[in-house]
């Protein structure tokens, strides 16, 4: 395969995830948490601008964007390190907004476990969007803090605080199903990380560009 069919196929792959994220990013905001109505709420009277369907899918487009991307970046295996650290930085500002927003007005604490059957049963697409959402936070952390132990604490920590502050500022519960499924998740993704090295599959600086590379290719 040319090196110029390579790079159209990368393309075609970035853009059709783009896609995805696009609606995907709708129907999360949107449908399962209205984050973007809470943020009408909260800079009224300026509402409006935010109600447009015009900035809704500027919104939508500009992340799916950055998405493409930086998939883009890791498909032809030219990541640049600053923007992969912007993305992962926005990322996780954006999973830490949605989690302390999800239910503003709103306060209490749920420390039942079993809870989690019931969840699963009736509303399984929360369950699923709280485990995968911290999969690619794990996996960043892994590369950035370049420690398995490190990278879950830290992130643990994160969803352990996220979950306390919530009761006390009145933006949802400190529920302990949430805190299991993201820690979860966060694991999930450090360990998928750490499989990624064991395989020889390692970031290097290569003329100022990061690559994912192998002991191997490195040598060659």
């Amino acid at each position: 395969m040319s090196k110029n069919t390579s790079k159209r196929i990368s393309a075609a792959i970035s853009l059709i995830i783009a896609v995805i994220w696009f609606f995907t990013l709708r129907y999360i905001i949107v449908g399962v948490y209205p984050i973007w109505g809470l943020l009408t709420v909260i800079i009224y009277p300026y509402d409006y601008i935010l109600q447009s369907a015009v900035t809704i899918i500027t919104f939508l487009a500009i992340n799916a964007i950055i998405l493409g991307i930086f998939i883009y970046q890791i498909l032809i295996n030219k990541i640049n390190y600053t923007y992969a650290s912007f993305v992962n930085i926005i990322y996780t500002i954006a999973v830490i907004v949605a989690i302390m927003n999800k239910s503003r007005g709103i306060s209490g604490y749920n420390f039942n476990i079993f809870d989690l059957a019931d969840q699963l049963h009736y509303d399984p697409l929360v369950s699923l969007f709280n485990l995968l959402v911290f999969i690619p936070c794990g996996i960043a952390f892994n590369y950035w803090l370049k420690s398995n132990i490190k990278a879950a604490i830290t992130l643990s920590l994160m969803v352990i605080v996220c979950e306390i502050l919530q009761p006390i500022l009145r933006t949802g519960f400190f529920d302990i199903i949430d805190i299991i499924l993201n820690i979860l998740g966060a694991v999930s993704g450090v360990i998928l990380a750490d499989l990624f090295k064991k395989h020889g599959w390692i970031l290097r600086q290569d003329r100022g560009t990061t690559i994912i590379s192998t002991d191997d290719s490195f040598r060659h």
